[in-house]
């Protein structure tokens, strides 16, 4: 999928955006973290501004842009807008746990099966 520190980043940013776009839009939301997180996330915020507005450009230590298709259909979601990236901004903390799991699921294995071959 993608490496363990772009997910970290990202789902920190959704986590604190979704938690002020009740009260507010999702560009001033946008525009308050740029202001008030640590530089470490300054590349993340302008990655979720860029896909917002439709850049398709490639988010930080992401490699392929896997969010390419999200870009492309920002600029016609129109009134639906906020509501479809309040959904990206869940599914972005949701990846992120499920990406955990099967990763604390291989690694369970591997020494499941290294113990296995040391007793045998």
């Amino acid at each position: 999928m993608f490496s363990s520190e772009s997910t970290d980043n990202l789902a920190f940013i959704a986590r604190q955006l979704s938690g002020m776009t009740p009260n507010m839009s999702i560009e001033d939301g946008l525009d308050q973290l740029s202001r008030e997180t640590p530089d470490t996330y300054a590349a993340d915020v302008t990655y979720l501004k860029g896909l917002l507005n439709g850049s398709d450009t490639l988010g930080p230590k992401l490699g392929t842009n896997p969010y390419a298709a999200l870009s492309r259909l920002m600029p016609s979601a129109n009134a639906a807008r906020d509501t479809l990236f309040k959904e990206f901004v869940a599914y972005v903390q949701q990846s992120k746990i499920i990406f955990e799991t099967y990763w604390a699921g291989v690694i369970g294995l591997m020494w499941y099966l290294a113990a296995v071959s040391t007793v045998a």
